[in-house]
């Protein structure tokens, strides 16, 4: 962990780098309590489509505008912090903000078979000894009467292998993040940002397989993700921002993380709309 002298000694050194980004565009939830992934928003650093082959483990690497860049090469720390809204009286927020290392995906998975789906992780790569946490991302913009089922097969870091159950709520929309531990849940709207774990596990490394048990249309894929840190914006005028180590202690960001936020605004039928920020990284 570094210190405060350390993190002085980087600036002395010139081992930092400050990275803006902007969003012109952001997904559109829903309703409130829905997450939505930045990530699949225009703007700087540029859209992820999520594209890959069937069910492939698909790395993510982090350079250039490829996620927010850190920049310096090598493992780094956040020193600086900052979010915020465009200015105008509409967007996204105030809001809840995950900054996120997006580790890999499992592209198309195919919300219209109901057979079970096998993933590949020939291509499995982490940035992490341990597990990292998992999200849904729905890629397709797809319609369905009722919340569709899925059962999903995964080991998690301590070796165990695991199986749970949840729901996904097919959108409009996509980039929205749409998972329920119950049906009753997602009628009512309050996603949760990450799949919820099985008995055992405190977070998972490979997915293994997924089956849908009634068919809804469309495609998804699931990511892997490990959380970075949490912010919270009040508003669309007044950016959010913190100082490490005089706020919390500096995150690590590994060598190669793909960095990118999603977001739970507070909300309902938000309007897209302009987001940004700056981060500023430092070396040991």
């Amino acid at each position: 962990m570094p210190t405060s002298s350390s993190l002085a000694d980087s600036w002395d050194s010139n081992k930092v780098w400050r990275q803006h980004w902007h969003k012109t565009a952001s997904p559109v939830t829903t309703g409130s309590g829905f997450w939505l992934d930045l990530s699949m928003a225009a703007g700087t650093p540029k859209f992820n489509p999520y594209v890959g082959d069937a069910l492939a483990y698909t790395p993510l690497v982090g350079a250039g505008n490829n996620g927010i860049n850190a920049g310096l090469g090598g493992d780094s720390y956040i020193t600086r912090y900052n979010l915020g809204g465009g200015g105008v009286g509409s967007g996204i927020w105030p809001a809840s903000a995950l900054l996120l290392d997006y580790c890999g995906f499992y592209p198309l998975v195919d919300m219209d078979s109901t057979d079970p789906q096998t993933f590949d992780n020939t291509n499995f790569s982490s940035r992490y000894t341990s597990g990292t946490r998992l999200m849904v991302v729905t890629t397709i913009p797809q319609t369905a009467a009722a919340p569709t089922q899925v059962v999903l097969n995964y080991v998690a870091s301590n070796g165990v292998a695991a199986t749970v159950s949840f729901w996904i709520n097919a959108t409009l929309t996509a980039g929205c993040l749409n998972s329920f531990s119950s049906a009753t849940g997602a009628g009512s709207g309050f996603a949760a940002p990450f799949v919820p774990l099985g008995v055992g596990t405190l977070d998972v490394r490979q997915l293994t397989s997924v089956q849908v048990l009634n068919s809804s249309g469309g495609f998804c894929a699931f990511v892997l993700v490990r959380p970075v840190l949490e912010a919270v914006a009040y508003d669309t005028i007044t950016p959010y921002e913190l100082e490490f180590p005089r706020n919390r202690v500096p995150p690590l960001v590994p060598s190669g993380a793909y960095l990118n936020h999603i977001v739970c605004p507070i909300t309902n039928g938000t309007v897209s709309n302009i987001t940004r920020g700056h981060i500023v990284f430092a070396r040991d």
